[in-house]
């Protein structure tokens, strides 16, 4: 006698008591149809002879415990396929889960290398403007420096050929002064000598005379020599006069003199502290940007840092 047995399909999903309600129920089938194929060869019902009764119920015993065993052998079989499966399932899915980790690490520090190289590019590119910036600035301020040097040179150049020439026709002015006091002296030297001379000739003249001449011209000798002193002495004056109003002429214009070269000082002097007043004030301006710039720079580096 021949039994088929239907291979135990695993369901899907099944866990093992509904692997077992299926072997059970693969086993009944089995039995109803070796109960079926003896029935149709003896030709009697389960109720028949004894004999028969139990050499079916052995070979159903047989067939059963066969199948029994081929079937728990199945089982473990599957199992043990199933096991084998799920483990390797759960190696590739952790497999899969740390790759797909280690692919999202590699993508977020990509993007993290990206944005880095974008906020270095930005940097850089500010530093280069700032520094362009400031090269100009410092090209500038050496300019006006230099500018404003050489109009102090030429100013104070100016200041010193003013001086010069103001000494030199001081200088000038003194020595005509000088030589005019000189011919006015002599003038007036020659003029006492002249005087001496007439009047030792009238003194002479008038010891000349004789008791017995006439009174009259002695007067007229003596008259005459009064006038000539005071013609010198008025000289004298008028000579003295013009000495002092050049005098006081040259301590003028010696004043003038001083009070100009003072005052060209003092305006050199203001101008110059006015160009080093802008010149601090311009590097004040220009380390105050700079330290903003800074402040700004370090502010979207922390902002950066923050964001990432």
């Amino acid at each position: 006698m021949v039994v088929s047995i239907e291979a135990v399909k695993k369901p899907e999903g099944a866990d093992k008591a509904q692997e077992l309600a299926a072997m059970e129920e693969a086993l009944k089938k089995a039995t109803e149809e070796a109960h079926k194929q003896r029935v149709a060869l003896t030709g009697e019902e389960s109720t028949g002879v004894s004999s028969i009764v139990q050499s079916g119920s052995l070979l159903q015993n047989k067939a059963l415990q066969e199948l029994k065993n081929k079937q728990e052998l199945q089982q473990k079989a599957l199992l043990k396929q199933l096991a084998d499966e799920e483990k390797q399932r759960e190696n590739e899915l952790k497999q899969n889960i740390e790759l797909e980790a280690k692919i999202a690490q590699a993508e977020k520090e990509r993007q993290n290398e990206e944005v880095l190289a974008k906020q270095r590019a930005g940097e850089l590119q500010i530093l280069q403007a700032e520094e362009a910036q400031q090269k100009l600035e410092a090209e500038k301020r050496e300019q006006e420096f230099l500018a404003a040097q050489a109009v102090q040179e030429t100013k104070a150049a100016a200041a010193k050929k003013a001086a010069a020439k103001a000494n030199l026709a001081r200088m000038k002015r003194k020595h005509e002064l000088q030589r005019r006091k000189a011919e006015a002296q002599l003038q007036m030297l020659k003029v006492k000598q002249q005087m001496e001379a007439e009047q030792a000739i009238d003194n002479e003249k008038i010891s000349a005379i004789k008791n017995d001449e006439d009174e009259v011209t002695a007067n007229l000798v003596q008259k005459k020599s009064e006038e000539k002193e005071k013609a010198a002495t008025e000289a004298k004056k008028e000579a003295e006069k013009k000495a002092k109003a050049e005098a006081e002429t040259k301590a003028k214009d010696d004043a003038d003199a001083k009070a100009k070269a003072a005052a060209e000082k003092k305006a050199a002097a203001e101008k110059k502290a006015a160009e080093e007043k802008k010149a601090a004030e311009e590097k004040a301006k220009a380390e105050k940007e700079k330290k903003a710039a800074a402040e700004k720079k370090a502010a979207e580096t922390k902002k950066a840092a923050e964001d990432k």
